[in-house]
C-alpha cells in the first residue's frame, strides 16, 4: 500500500543536501510539485495537488459526452493555468513549503496565496517570510487569515496544550513587519483574526510609513490592508491615522469587527479627501511643491544615469475650491488633497453608533465618488443611514450639475448613496 502524505515523516526528511541542479521546471506547478517531491524523496501535501470536481453518478447518466472529459480531468488539471493556491486547514512542513515556492519561481502567473487556519509557528512563518521575499517569487497577494502564530512546539495532537507565541525579547520584530519589510511585490495583505496587538500594528504602520531621510526602510508596494477580527484598541487607531498622515499608496483598509467605537475612528476619517487649509500658507506651500518637481526630475536623469537618487520630500498637493456659505454666495477657498488614492474603508460589525454621523458625512462631502465606506452590522439608527445616504446623493448631484460638460449632467446615479455607504 502506497504511504501517504504526513506531517511527521515530511517535516523530518533531511533534504538540504538534495543537488537542484538536475531540476528543470517545466512551467506547469502541479508538475513541478511532483518532480520535487520524487527529487526530494517526500510525498505530495494534499494542498498542492491539482482540486478535481467529481460527478455523481446521476450526473454522469445525464451528461455521458462528458465522462472521457472527467476520466482525464486531473491529468488536464495539472496542466492547467492557475493563479491562485489555497491551503485552508492544513498544516504545512517545511519540506512541503520548500516544494511549494521552490515550484512558484516558475510559474509567473500564481499571483495569489491563501491560508487560513493551519498552525503557524513561529519558525515556520519566518522561514516563509524568506521565500515570499526572493526576487523570483511571484506572489503579490497574501491572505492570512484565523492564523495566530504559536509557539515553535505547537501540535495537532494536544491542541488543548498549544501557546501563542510570545516576544523573546522587549525589542524582538513582529513578524508580519518583518515580511512587509523584506517585501517589495506584495500589494494585498489580509491578516483576518490572526491575534495581532497594538504593538503589531504599530510596528506594521512603522513599516508602511515613508521616512524621507531613509526612503529604503518603508513599505512603497501595499495597497490593501485588511486585519478585522483583531483584538486591537484604540491606540491602533492611533498608529494607523499617523501612517496615513505620510503613506500615500495603501487603498483599502479593513477593521471589522474589532469592537471599534465612533469616537476613536475620527483621527482616520479625518485624514482623507479635500482637508481646508489655511490661506496664510498656501504660497510657502506652492514653493515646496515647485521644489519638490524639481527634484522629481533631476531624478529621473539620475536614474538613467544609474547614480543615488535624492530624498522626495512627502507633500499632498493643494488646489483651489468654492464652497456655498450659509448665505448662499460662494466663496473662495484652499484644500489639500490627503489620501485621494484611498478608495474604501471596512468598518463593519463595530460598535459604531449614531455619533459617526456627522463625521461620515463630512467625509463624503470631500471625497469624490468612487470612494466608499462599509458599516453594516453596526449599532445606527435608521436616520442616521437614511440622512447619509441622502448626503452622498446631494454631493453627487451637486456635482453633476455643476459640470461645464451638459450630456454628462443627465447620468445622475440615484443609488450613488448605497453605493457609497454599505449598511
Amino acid at each position: 500500500m502506497q504511504k501517504i502524505w504526513t506531517f511527521k515523516d515530511n517535516e523530518n526528511i533531511d533534504t538540504e543536501g538534495v543537488d537542484l541542479k538536475t531540476f528543470k521546471p517545466s512551467g506547469k506547478f502541479y508538475e513541478d510539485v511532483e518532480v520535487l517531491c520524487r527529487l526530494f524523496n517526500t510525498k505530495v501535501h494534499p494542498a498542492l495537488k491539482p482540486a478535481v470536481y467529481s460527478m455523481t453518478e446521476e450526473q454522469k447518466q445525464q451528461h455521458d459526452s462528458q465522462q472521457q472529459l472527467q476520466q482525464n480531468a486531473a491529468e488536464e488539471q495539472k496542466h492547467a493555468e492557475i493563479n491562485t493556491l489555497n491551503l485552508f486547514k492544513h498544516r504545512l512542513d517545511r519540506n512541503s513549503m520548500k516544494v511549494m515556492f521552490l515550484a512558484l519561481q516558475s510559474s509567473p502567473n500564481i499571483h495569489t496565496l491563501k491560508f487560513s487556519n493551519n498552525g503557524f509557528t513561529h519558525s515556520q512563518f519566518s522561514q516563509m517570510i524568506d521565500y515570499l521575499s526572493q526576487e523570483t517569487c511571484p506572489i503579490q497577494h497574501l491572505f492570512f487569515d484565523w492564523n495566530p502564530i504559536y509557539e515553535n512546539d505547537y501540535s495537532t495532537q494536544f491542541a488543548q496544550r498549544n501557546q501563542l507565541y510570545q516576544p523573546k525579547q522587549a525589542t524582538e520584530s513582529c513578524l508580519f513587519a518583518k515580511l512587509l519589510q523584506q517585501n517589495h511585490k506584495l500589494q494585498v495583505l489580509f491578516l483576518r483574526a490572526s491575534n495581532l496587538t497594538d504593538e503589531d500594528v504599530k510596528q506594521i504602520c512603522h513599516v508602511l510609513k515613508p521616512d524621507p531621510a531613509n526612503p529604503a526602510h518603508a513599505n512603497k508596494t501595499l495597497k490593501v490592508l485588511d486585519i478585522s477580527y483583531n483584538p486591537i484598541t484604540k491606540a491602533s487607531l492611533k498608529s494607523i491615522a499617523d501612517m496615513m498622515d505620510l503613506n500615500r499608496t495603501l487603498e483599502y483598509l479593513g477593521l471589522a469587527k474589532c469592537s471599534l467605537q465612533a469616537k476613536s475612528l475620527n483621527k482616520i476619517l479625518n485624514q482623507i479627501g479635500r482637508i481646508p487649509f489655511p490661506q496664510d500658507q498656501v504660497e510657502a506651500h506652492l514653493g515646496k511643491l515647485k521644489a519638490r518637481d524639481q527634484i522629481i526630475e533631476k531624478n529621473k536623469k539620475l536614474k538613467q544615469s544609474k547614480k543615488p537618487e535624492e530624498p522626495v520630500p512627502i507633500l499632498d498637493n493643494i488646489e483651489q475650491q468654492t464652497s456655498i456659505a450659509a448665505d448662499g454666495s460662494e466663496v473662495q477657498g484652499w484644500v489639500m488633497l490627503k489620501n485621494v488614492q484611498f478608495k474604501h474603508i471596512n468598518l463593519c460589525m463595530n460598535e459604531v453608533n449614531d455619533d459617526i454621523k456627522e463625521n461620515v458625512a463630512l467625509l463624503l462631502r470631500r471625497t469624490n465618488d468612487d470612494f466608499g465606506i462599509t458599516l453594516s452590522g453596526n449599532p445606527i439608527g435608521k436616520d442616521s443611514i437614511e440622512f447619509l445616504q441622502r448626503t452622498a446623493y446631494e454631493v453627487h448631484q451637486h456635482r453633476i450639475q455643476n459640470q461645464t460638460d451638459l450630456t454628462n449632467q443627465q447620468h445622475i446615479d440615484q443609488y450613488i448613496g448605497l453605493k457609497r455607504i454599505a449598511f
